[in-house]
């Protein structure tokens, strides 16, 4: 079982023992406080429970799916299209049994461009999202957890959450 599925259970845990927010939250960051809003049916783990390197990691009400929101290190490509090559051939090298269902695309929504690709594991689809903000390249993962809603709802609700973190302050 991979290191991923065994930090989803401990939260899946750790969520009934501890209050999380469903509304407009204050979040801190290294370096400075964030506004978001978390979408509706979605919780954000207190920072306390999530390893240092996830910005942020939300978890829907019905533990149907997740998003985690990491920055990326040590990038000194400016192409989306290059980034996402990179984090796909990563996400696959940690898990053999992974298998890619989309290869990167670089889209553009509003002012948010970003690179995406689709990925599945153990029969469930993953889908990543490499934007930048500011000097800072970021890696959204929407992971679902079961089957139980389309896909494409989910996809929007990650995009609309990339566009907001991006114009955040």
């Amino acid at each position: 079982m991979s290191t991923k599925y065994i930090f989803i259970i401990t939260i899946f845990i750790s969520i009934i023992f501890f209050s999380c927010s469903t509304t407009t939250t204050t979040t801190r960051t290294s370096t400075n406080t964030t506004s978001l809003t978390i979408p509706t049916g979605w919780n954000i783990l207190d920072k306390k429970l999530i390893p240092s390197y996830f910005t942020h990691f939300l978890i829907k009400e019905d533990y149907s799916s997740a998003l985690t929101l990491q920055s990326l290190y040590n990038v000194a490509d400016d192409s989306l299209m290059i980034i996402g090559n990179v984090s796909l051939r990563s996400k696959l090298a940690e898990e053999p049994s992974r298998r890619a269902t989309k290869v990167p695309t670089v889209w553009k929504k509003g002012s948010l461009v970003f690179s995406t690709y689709t990925y599945i594991e153990q029969g469930l689809l993953r889908r990543v999202m490499v934007f930048r903000k500011e000097n800072t390249y970021y890696e959204l993962e929407l992971l679902q957890l079961k089957d139980t809603e389309p896909f494409e709802n989910l996809i929007e609700i990650q995009t609309t959450f990339a566009q907001q973190f991006c114009m955040s302050v």
